[in-house]
């Protein structure tokens, strides 16, 4: 140990400050790995359930039904618009599965998935095509989502009979949770269009510098469009496999998802200014909201805390986005 700190002190100033701005940008790299792994562990020590296969299982489908939606955002926050509608695209699309639970299953998917591109584009034409705020838009078409959700369900949750929607949200292939691999599969392809794709080139640019995308030929309107519709895709998908979670459409379980989605692919590292954020960052913060919710719970503190816990990581990540940036 004296050698190690003899050989610091006896190293050039300036070789030290090279050596510290490594250790920086290292640590800047794979702080969203190093803050999920602290959690992990801060986890594993207040609670001894925690680690037991059948929560972490538990903890896997929540961080599922989380992570689909979240991975449709990512493209909308990096394309620098925002989408306050997730949760109830969420919450109406699980109702229609359960008033529609006895038309074939794979119609209902088509339906389901046709309902959130709707959304999605009616978000993205007012947006591209009219310029209007997309916190203003996605926030009104949220809360035309969920009075339909509360109209077509009567204001009740509606019973899920059918067999196969219990397969969907609480079957296994090879021992890993349905959910799960729906999750991952959307994972990989939505990190695939992102990453090795002229159209994540695209998504990348217009959140950087509008301006600048559209000298250099890229069609900044259906670029745009196109992110809102991947985001209402994705909640569509997220309410469906919700639905067979649960058994129920519930018109009201979109309450809090949106703050939820938003804050794990924020703490994942996507910066609401746009231009900067990756798939695999919002997984690790998707699994960072859903590890968060599940100790919280087994703790037995209540879901207002959870709240002023998440507002504070927003807040915490927005600020350190900045500083970053």
């Amino acid at each position: 140990m004296q050698k190690t700190t003899r050989g610091w002190s006896r190293m050039p100033k300036p070789a030290r400050a090279v050596v510290l701005r490594r250790v920086k940008a290292w640590v800047a790299g794979y702080d969203i790995f190093l803050a999920f792994l602290g959690l992990f562990a801060l986890a594993s020590l207040l609670s001894r359930t925690f680690l037991t296969p059948i929560n972490l299982l538990n903890v896997a489908r929540q961080v599922s039904i989380l992570g689909i939606a979240a991975a449709g955002t990512t493209f909308v926050i990096i394309g620098a618009g925002i989408d306050m509608s997730i949760g109830a695209v969420i919450a109406l699309t699980s109702v229609v599965v359960a008033l529609l639970q006895k038309v074939p299953i794979l119609l209902v998917f088509l339906v389901v998935m046709l309902l959130g591109l709707l959304v999605g584009g009616i978000n993205g034409t007012l947006v591209s095509r009219l310029g209007m705020d997309p916190f203003i838009v996605s926030f009104g078409m949220g809360g035309v989502a969920e009075g339909l959700a509360f109209t077509f369900s009567g204001g009740r949750p509606v019973f899920i009979e059918v067999p196969a929607y219990q397969v969907l949200g609480s079957g296994q292939v090879l021992g890993v949770p349905i959910p799960v691999w729906i999750f991952a599969t959307v994972t990989v392809l939505c990190s695939l269009a992102l990453s090795r794709t002229p159209f994540g080139v695209y998504v990348y640019s217009i959140g950087e510098n509008p301006e600048a995308a559209f000298v250099a030929g890229i069609n900044v309107r259906m670029i745009r469009m196109a992110t809102y519709l991947i985001g209402g895709a994705c909640a569509a998908l997220s309410g469906f496999v919700l639905a067979g979670r649960m058994t129920t459409g519930d018109p009201g379980v979109g309450m809090g998802l949106t703050l939820d989605v938003i804050t794990a692919v924020v703490v994942g590292g996507t910066q609401l200014e746009g231009g900067v954020g990756s798939i695999p960052r919002t997984l690790i913060g998707a699994l960072m909201i859903g590890i968060l919710n599940n100790i919280t719970n087994l703790l037995g503190i209540g879901i207002y805390f959870q709240m002023i816990l998440k507002g504070v990581l927003i807040v915490a990540a927005v600020l350190l986005g900045r500083r970053r940036r």
